[in-house]
């Protein structure tokens, strides 16, 4: 992601904010708050079908949009040692995830839904829900192909 940054950075991409934004989001949530995977193989390929976690904000589309960014042909971006990419399924009937909630996040980044059905006490002594703002930013990437090469 950092080196995503600096590219767009130096290109005056207007994505750069965006990017970073998402870089941000990833960095609260941290490694706990990215779903565990359920491996299977569909016609010789590996496909991770995705848990969901319940009390995190659904990031799907901002996911994607990272993952996306993978498969486009930056060779300044991505080195081609190390495993290659592998398809992920997202569904929201999915498997479930039993990973409990990370404490200490802004209330933004819980699920709204998840988070009213929790009691006050769970919401300040469990949870200690961060007074910080994480301010949200509904982002539209426009798909790109690997053709085309074209921009967000």
């Amino acid at each position: 992601m950092e080196r995503i940054i600096e590219v767009k950075a130096q290109q005056a991409n207007k994505e750069v904010e965006i990017w970073q934004w998402l870089l941000a989001l990833l960095n609260w949530y941290g490694a706990e708050g990215m779903s565990s995977d359920e491996t299977s193989a569909e016609n010789m390929e590996t496909i991770y079908r995705v848990k969901i976690l319940v009390w995190r904000r659904n990031i799907d589309k901002y996911l994607d949009c990272i993952d996306n960014e993978r498969k486009l042909p930056h060779q300044e971006l991505f080195s081609r040692s190390g495993s290659t990419p592998t398809k992920r399924v997202r569904s929201e009937d999915g498997l479930i995830s039993t990973r409990d909630a990370i404490p200490g996040l802004p209330s933004e980044l819980y699920d709204a839904k998840w988070l009213e059905d929790k009691d006050e006490r769970y919401r300040r002594l469990t949870l200690c829900v961060s007074r910080e703002q994480f301010e949200w930013m509904d982002i539209q990437m426009k798909s790109r192909s690997r053709q085309d090469g074209g921009g967000a």
